[in-house]
């Protein structure tokens, strides 16, 4: 492309003559230029020789405008105009990237079966009946856990649970995506997340409480998302797992949770958001192992059996560790 004296912002992607360009872009340089390209002069009976000098010296500066503005346009080759610069990255190489480039949250690498850096702690809140903090890579929960009456569920006969996700929005993106059963993806505001993540541990968690040795109390569990890195859910669950066996709330077992996604032909265990982000499919699954029963289950695309029986192996191991520290409290 030539030398451009003038920007001009182009509304259409098309090619036209010399003539015609000249204008169309004067059009949008010079809106007010139509007029005096042929203007039509008043007659002398209705303005005074002073109005009319005046308006002949604007006539005479718009003329000599529309020159300047045209020698300028004569200095265009043509009017195509620049299109966007696309990636030389493909969508392949990306995927690629992801898969080979995996750390475990402190810069060492890990396989696609591996699972990232895990630091779990209890009774970090004396104000609360229990408390935890799971750290899962990258990615950074604490939940709280109150038990007591409320004069609203005087009547009910077995214990509530209550689940409360407060989201962080400054280490939050103002957007996140989920995906579809189809695989698309679209977005979602922080509102929505924290409701689909109140009831998807709910869900979880439910079948692990007997509600009934509990009459007329409330069971709160209060999460709040520190960071976000991928496999929320995850560590979500372990958070309120840990709190509410330091507040000494019975469960028929522990509920861990793993979620697998898959990124071309490849199966990857506990994801980071990037590839949560860039994957065509996500299994996630929360299950008590002893009792061998699944609490929640949730696919979006089309995943391999091979996806399950990662996220059922990740649990099984998630499990292992969170006994471990339990008994090590207990000690």
């Amino acid at each position: 492309m030539g030398e451009v004296g003038i920007g001009v912002i182009v509304k259409e992607t098309r090619h036209c003559d010399e003539e015609e360009c000249d204008d169309e872009i004067l059009s949008l340089l010079l809106p007010w230029s139509a007029p005096y390209r042929n203007p039509v002069r008043p007659s002398a009976g209705f303005l005074s020789d002073k109005a009319t000098t005046k308006n002949l010296k604007n006539e005479a500066e718009n003329t000599k405008l529309l020159t300047m503005t045209k020698s300028a346009l004569s200095k265009l080759s043509n009017c195509y105009f620049p299109v966007k610069v696309v990636s030389q990255t493909t969508v392949e190489e990306r995927q690629a990237q992801l898969v080979d480039n995996r750390t475990n949250g402190d810069g060492e690498p890990r396989t696609k079966e591996t699972l990232r850096r895990l630091c779990l702690e209890t009774s970090i809140m004396s104000s609360r009946a229990g408390s935890s903090l799971v750290e899962l890579g990258h990615t950074k929960v604490i939940c709280q856990v109150s038990v007591g009456a409320d004069g609203n569920h005087a009547l009910v006969e077995t214990g509530v649970l209550q689940i409360r996700v407060v989201l962080v929005a400054g280490n939050m993106a103002p957007q996140s995506t989920v995906s579809t059963l189809d695989g698309n993806v679209r977005k979602q505001s922080l509102q929505t997340a924290q409701v689909d993540m109140e009831a998807r541990i709910h869900a979880a968690l439910l079948p692990a409480l007997n509600l009934a040795d509990y009459p007329k109390a409330v069971i709160q569990v209060e999460l709040t998302i520190l960071q976000n890195d991928g496999s929320l859910l995850s560590a979500g669950l372990m958070a309120a797992t840990l709190a509410l066996t330091d507040a000494r709330v019975e469960l028929y077992d522990i509920v861990t949770c793993c979620e697998v996604v898959v990124i071309g032909d490849n199966l990857l265990a506990d994801p980071t958001l990037a590839e949560e982000q860039a994957a065509s499919a996500k299994v996630t699954l929360a299950i008590m192992p002893n009792w061998k029963e699944v609490t929640l289950w949730q696919q979006s695309g089309p995943a391999p059996t091979d996806a399950m029986n990662l996220c059922r192996d990740g649990c099984r191991t998630l499990n292992r560790f969170l006994r471990q520290h339990l008994m090590e409290k207990e000690q």
